[in-house]
């Protein structure tokens, strides 16, 4: 199990391995960092109160700090040693608080003898503060490595954040409601669904417009802006290719030009909805000083992807932010499997890689001073079945067996986790997140029963998915391991009692018992002198004695009263 999670985690991050960059000279970034930033443990989620809830600290905590760097780190200043898990120093224990001449000297240690009891979650938490400050420490270009700071999601950037007009945005986008999505088209917006999206605790909409929708359907776009603004919903418009862009044979010249119309588009549509539009998102930087023309206030919302969060740099606008799409369905290693096993494996993949991904969100904006968006790619999809009607897909055999997903518990389980592990990650975004679509179809099902409602907020709802309980404690442990049987998994059975010595484990007051010693046995009075003498006692017995003598002479050796007598005859043996 251990080297199933630690696998996975690592193909995550080398995937963003490239974006790594080895820089020489001081740059801006490299003062932030050494001045005000810090990667420490996030007391919001691991504290004295949530250790004991930890399950595994092995897999939580070292599997990745200690696969770091080869597994070794130094102390900064160096004291002529080397360092890894499997030798810790010796002065972090005494440093740590701990005393009664116990010395942690591997991560295993802390494990066992916080489990025994001979040290403090707050002593553990101390050892572990100077672990992950060690191995940061020790490595290098962290300025430039969006997942340097990564303990599965338990760690946080310590830094001064940029200000932001646009946060806590919570948003849905309104994906196949103007143009069609790769499920077709979504259902018309009603106010109905305005107040199911406030019921959910949504506080924004996020409408995706292409040149062809903002000069056929003007119309309908306003009629959406006046349903949102009686709900009291912000909104953001999206800026999303157009047709042309996507047909190679169209002159790059002329698609250019219509890009520039529809931007402009956009922000005269902002200022005629000031009171409800409150960004616009375009596709190109090269746009931002077309906006800013002719509305110099307005937030922007630039487009990204993973691979620009190692240099991006908005610095010399205000009111500028990036909107950063993730994907966790478009590579092989995230969307093939052809049986059951490997489908839930799949998923328990992407639930193990979830929660890192606020490492990059906060990198941008504690480095790069850019508060973040999340635009696009949140949703519970895992697969790309949505487009296994057309030419460009490739069947690896992941689609056939959606049915075995729909009433499964398990399922439904891994998926919830699947969920909070996403937002929590992407409510570390500074400016907010959005889900990918509202509605896919007009079903009205507690399950998720077709592949396009997991794209759906409002389907993920209804299927109790959504909203989460516990968000604060959804990275602080990995998901369940349960993948080979799936429903079938045996419920866990409790493990041997604790040796109670002379006693036995009392299962319901949950501690040993032990039998009650019966008191000590005291002598009984002697009764008291009948008043007989020792002499007519002896008498006495001796008469009985004769008695039994002459008894067994007659009756046991054969004589009788005829013998004696002589008129009788002796009764044969």
């Amino acid at each position: 199990k251990r080297s199933l999670f630690w696998l996975t985690a690592v193909y995550k991050l080398n995937q963003f391995s490239s974006y790594i960059i080895s820089i020489s000279s001081t740059t801006r970034e490299e003062t932030i960092m050494s001045s005000t930033t810090r990667c420490i443990f996030d007391s919001n989620i691991i504290n004295e109160e949530t250790l004991p809830e930890m399950s595994n600290l092995a897999l939580s905590v070292f599997a990745s700090l200690c696969g770091r760097n080869r597994g070794a780190f130094v102390l900064d200043p160096p004291d002529g040693q080397t360092y890894g898990c499997l030798n810790l120093p010796t002065s972090w224990s005494e440093a740590s608080g701990i005393t009664d001449g116990i010395v942690i000297q591997n991560s295993d240690n802390i494990t066992k003898t916080y489990a025994a009891g001979n040290i403090t979650a707050t002593q553990v938490l101390n050892l572990l503060d100077f672990m992950n400050d060690a191995v940061y420490g020790s490595s290098a270009n962290v300025q430039h490595d969006p997942y340097a700071c990564n303990v599965n999601g338990l760690t946080t950037l310590d830094c001064t954040l940029p200000k932001s007009t646009l946060s806590g945005l919570k948003s849905v986008t309104l994906d196949g409601v103007l143009s069609p999505a790769p499920w077709g088209m979504s259902p018309p917006l009603t106010s109905t669904d305005f107040d199911e999206m406030q019921e959910l605790g949504l506080t924004t909409i996020q409408i995706p417009i292409s040149q062809n929708s903002m000069e056929s359907k003007q119309a309908e776009i306003e009629e959406i802006l006046g349903m949102a603004k009686d709900a009291g919903m912000t909104v953001i418009l999206q800026q999303i290719p157009s047709a042309m862009k996507a047909n190679k044979h169209n002159d790059d010249d002329i698609v250019e030009v219509v890009e520039v119309e529809l931007v402009d588009s956009l922000t005269q549509l902002a200022l005629q909805y000031t009171d409800t539009v409150v960004a616009i998102s375009i596709l190109s930087s090269e746009d931002i000083d077309t906006v800013r023309a002719a509305a110099p206030d307005l937030p922007m919302l630039v487009s990204i992807d993973a691979g620009d969060l190692s240099t991006l740099d908005f610095s010399d606008y205000s009111n500028v932010y990036a909107s950063l799409e993730v994907n966790h369905a478009h590579v092989i290693a995230d969307i093939a499997s052809s049986t059951s096993v490997e489908d839930r494996s799949k998923l328990f993949y992407h639930e193990s890689t979830s929660c890192i991904l606020r490492s990059p969100i906060e990198f941008s904006q504690c480095v790069h001073q850019t508060p973040i968006f999340i635009s696009g790619g949140f949703d519970l999809s895992i697969d790309d079945c949505l487009f296994q009607d057309t030419s460009d897909f490739s069947d690896y055999g992941q689609c056939d067996r959606f049915d075995e997903t729909v009433d499964s518990p398990w399922w439904h389980e891994h998926r919830q986790s699947f969920m909070s592990r996403q937002l929590f990650a992407f409510e570390q975004a500074q400016v907010g997140w959005s889900f990918s679509a509202w509605k896919t179809s007009s079903k009205s099902s507690r399950s998720i029963s077709e592949p396009s409602h997991l794209l759906g907020l409002a389907h993920v709802a209804a299927a109790g998915l959504y909203p989460v309980s516990n968000l604060t404690g959804a990275c602080l442990n990995p998901p369940p391991p349960d993948f080979t049987l799936g429903d079938e998994t045996l419920s866990p059975t409790p493990g041997p009692p604790p040796d109670c010595g002379n006693g036995w484990w009392n299962f319901t007051t949950n501690e040993c018992s032990y039998w009650i010693p019966p008191p000590v046995p005291t002598c009984a009075p002697a009764p008291e002198s009948s008043g007989t003498s020792p002499m007519v006692a002896g008498l006495v017995g001796a008469a009985v004695m004769g008695i039994v003598v002459f008894c067994t002479m007659v009756y046991g050796m054969g004589y009788s009263r005829r013998r004696i007598s002589g008129n009788y005859d002796t009764i044969p043996n």
